[in-house]
Order: C-alpha cells, then structure tokens, then sequence
C-alpha cells in the first residue's frame, strides 16, 4: 500500500506506535513534516530543538531506507497534491489530544 506518515508534534522514533504501524502496513511510503500554526508562533529556542529534532529523526529513517521531506508550506497546501499525484492509499498520524500544547 501507497502510504504517507504524516509527522506532525509526535517526533519520537523509538516508540512511536503510529510510525511502528505505517512501517509494517506500508508498501511503499514516505514520511512528511510541515509546519504547524504553533511552530510558526514559537520562539527562536522552540524551533531550533523541534528542527534539530527533526534533524535526527531523518537521519534515523533514511539510514533505514525511508525518505523523509521537509515542507515549508502547512499540511492542507502539501497533502492533497502528493496524495493525487502518488495514488497514497493510506495516510498515519498520531493524534493530537490537544490544538495546542
């Protein structure tokens, strides 16, 4: 199956049921981050631990043979183009239990 993983506030790699699910559910897959409205509010400190975060996190799962694509435009701009052009079938993200931390 075509899929996406959608990473949004959920960065964890080890223990990341979600992340855990796409991988054995998917095909074929890649995984996306676009900034949320409360990135683009943090301050300088919050975006540079979340960027660095983000850092590693790619490295992790290219060195497992899985890309990793950093948007600079919000998810609503990015997924509906990539989920036409690509046939995804399928899209993984973990749930927020809040709008705002």
């Amino acid at each position: 199956m075509k899929s996406i993983y959608w990473l949004r506030n959920d960065l964890r790699f080890h223990d990341n049921v979600t992340l855990r699910e796409f991988c054995e559910k998917s095909s074929e897959g890649v995984i996306i981050w676009c900034p949320t409205p409360s990135f683009h509010r943090a301050d300088s400190f919050r975006k540079a631990f979340i960027l660095g975060t983000l850092k590693e996190f790619k490295a992790k799962a290219e060195n497992l043979g899985t890309q990793v694509f950093l948007y600079r435009e919000i998810a609503k701009n990015v997924l509906p183009e990539l989920v036409a052009k690509n046939g995804v079938e399928a899209i993984f993200y973990s749930a927020e239990p809040t709008v705002e931390e």
